[in-house]
């Protein structure tokens, strides 16, 4: 009985994790991370390439976070734009669809 409960038990995390969603070319998605100890920034389009370490996306609005959770469009930016953000630094992907 114990060893059922145990194999139970280490098979639930891996039937829960099924609905995972990984990114794809084409997705419309927010990707935000942290600068450093406060801000973070958030960059909102379409990805247009997934490398080894790299998710890179057309930018059509780029977020700046501040210490007090407020946020505020960048200025002096021309939209749209390509950038490149390693998958290291991504604190958040959120599908915007």
């Amino acid at each position: 009985m114990k060893n059922l409960i145990l194999l139970v038990a280490l098979c639930l995390p891996l039937c829960l994790a099924a609905d995972a969603r990984l990114p794809v070319v084409g997705d419309y998605v927010r990707v935000s991370y942290n600068v450093g100890p406060s801000p973070s920034i958030s960059y909102e389009g379409n990805i247009t390439g997934i490398s080894d370490g790299l998710i890179c996306l057309i930018c059509s609005q780029m977020i700046v976070m501040n210490a007090n959770g407020e946020g505020y469009n960048a200025e002096g930016v021309t939209y749209p734009f390509d950038v490149c953000i390693g998958t290291g630094q991504i604190s958040m992907l959120v599908w915007l669809n």
